[in-house]
């Protein structure tokens, strides 16, 4: 099995597209785990109560993703030797291309990002509105140099079905 990251601004579908991608490995008969960086961040706080405040992009999202890189990659070994595809979701996992691997970046424009927070649960979205705006045009221009054989841009506003399709005709064969 191998891993996946899904990257992408707020807003752009990343949860949803990890969880559908999960289903249709399952459906396919093929473990699946999806882990959060959100959630990971929360859980390493705990550990690291200065480095890891704010969304994963406000700040030092650079020393963030350094931070929480060896936990991501621990996961990927797991998933590897446990037999299980592991899907990455979130910004701290921006500077990191898992061995195997597929980045891929949900790209999507200003004015359907900002439909898709206002459609969001009220808590979710004075969050999402109350960004740091520096930090995120930072994280926006680092998405958007991101390169690589490993690198599949899809466009947020297309149909699920088909991004999880394009994701599983590019995903690493791994034994």
């Amino acid at each position: 099995m191998t891993t996946s990251v899904i990257l992408g601004l707020p807003g752009s579908g990343k949860s949803r597209l990890a969880i559908a991608l999960a289903n249709a490995l399952w459906e396919a008969g093929r473990p699946a785990y999806v882990l959060h960086t959100d959630l990971l961040k929360v859980n390493l706080r705990q550990c690291f109560p200065g480095d890891l405040r704010g969304p994963g992009y406000a700040g030092d999202f650079r020393g963030k993703c350094a931070r929480v890189r060896p936990f991501l990659e621990s996961q990927s070994v797991k998933a590897r030797r446990d037999g299980y595809a592991l899907i990455v979701e979130g910004t701290l996992a921006l500077e990191w291309a898992p061995e195997a691997g597929l980045r891929v970046i949900l790209e999507i424009d200003e004015a359907e990002r900002h439909r898709r927070i206002a459609a969001k649960h009220r808590s979710a979205r004075l969050a999402l509105e109350a960004q740091d705006s520096a930090g995120l045009a930072e994280y926006a221009r680092a998405l958007a140099v991101l390169g690589g054989q490993d690198v599949l841009r899809l466009p947020a506003q297309s149909a699920l079905p088909e991004s999880v399709a394009r994701i599983l005709d590019q995903w690493p064969a791994v034994p």
